[in-house]
C-alpha cells in the first residue's frame, strides 16, 4: 500500500547514502590524475582524482527513485 511505497522509498534512499559513502572511499584511495592530464581550473593546482564522474550515477538514480516512492506518495495520502 501506500505507506510500504514510503518505506521502499526510505530504503532507496538510504541506499544512495551507502552508495555515495562507499564511491568517498573510492575515490579517496584512487590515483591523482597525471600533471599533463590535470585540467583543474581551481586556483592552487588542485589534483584531480582517476576514478570517472559516471561512479556517481547509483547514487543519483537511488537518490530520485526514493524522492518519487516517498514524496509523491506521501503527497498522494496527506492530500
Amino acid at each position: 500500500g501506500t505507506l510500504s511505497k514510503i518505506g521502499l522509498g526510505f530504503g532507496c534512499s538510504a541506499c544512495a547514502v551507502l552508495a555515495a559513502g562507499c564511491v568517498e572511499r573510492a575515490r579517496k584511495t584512487a590515483p591523482l590524475l597525471s600533471a599533463e592530464d590535470n585540467v583543474s581550473s581551481c586556483p592552487g593546482g588542485n589534483q584531480m582524482s582517476d576514478l570517472s564522474i559516471w561512479w556517481q550515477a547509483p547514487q543519483y538514480l537511488l537518490i530520485g527513485l526514493g524522492e518519487v516512492f516517498a514524496s509523491i506518495t506521501a503527497y498522494e495520502l496527506f492530500y
